[in-house]
């Protein structure tokens, strides 16, 4: 990311990349880390992309994803530290599966 400039279409996949990467972990920080990346890239990319690039389709939708999965871990304004997706259940509920 270092050996080109912020206004390089290089600069936005590879943060783009980073992001994804981060996001797949499901752990808390690292999802707090994707959301700030996945957001730099798409800045990057609305600045040097045209208007129709199909990457600003799927760059939107990723940090949506990431930041619904930001969402899920927030109880509060404190982060869970359980590493998990989904909220916890009630027990009748889990033994009723």
């Amino acid at each position: 990311m270092r050996t080109k400039s912020t206004k390089h279409i290089s600069t936005a996949i590879a943060h783009f990349s980073l992001g994804l990467a981060l996001l797949k972990t499901c752990k808390p920080t690292e999802t707090l880390e994707a959301v700030a990346l996945l957001t730099k890239a798409g800045k990057i990319l609305r600045r040097v992309a045209a208007k129709d690039n199909p990457r600003l389709l799927a760059y939107a939708q990723t940090l949506e994803r990431a930041q619904a999965a930001l969402a899920r871990f927030k109880k509060g304004s404190v982060l869970c530290v359980m590493p998990c997706w989904w909220p916890s259940t009630a027990r009748l509920e889990d033994e009723a599966k």
